[in-house]
């Protein structure tokens, strides 16, 4: 990881903090520990794990348990379910009607509700969760 995706992952989890954790968000772990998705609550349950080559195995999860989030704990910024938590994060902070269109330029624009028909745009960003992150941030 670049120290600008590291920086990018610790603004993410600042804005965790501040909103919470949400099931299916996809956490960077330190080798030799494969990433992990954040289940906050759930009963009994069952993954699919395949290593490459391998045929897919169904493994039991413990029931009644949770996977803590431990303080090093970073949000993946390049998982779409993860990006996804943060699109519903920002619209359930702001607006249902907040989005980030991608720009003619490749990049991807924040934008919130203005008023009657029009938009705030927050920021123009490289990438999708960049761009729900200055959503986020801009909102009090």
């Amino acid at each position: 990881m670049t120290p600008a995706d590291e920086a990018i992952a610790r603004r993410l989890r600042a804005q965790c903090e501040r909103f919470g954790w949400m099931t299916g968000m996809r956490t960077l772990e330190s080798p030799p520990r494969a990433p992990c998705i954040t289940i906050p609550e759930w009963d009994e349950a069952i993954v699919v794990v395949a290593d490459e080559g391998d045929e897919p195995r169904v493994l039991p999860l413990v029931t009644h348990r949770e996977r803590p989030i431990h303080d090093g704990a970073l949000p993946d910024p390049d998982d779409p379910a993860t990006i996804g938590c943060f699109a519903a994060m920002a619209r359930k902070a702001t607006d249902p009607r907040a989005h980030v269109p991608p720009t003619t330029d490749g990049g991807w624009a924040g934008m919130t509700p203005h008023g009657v028909g029009a938009f705030w745009r927050h920021a123009r960003c490289a990438t999708e969760i960049e761009a729900w992150l200055a959503v986020l941030e801009a909102t009090p």
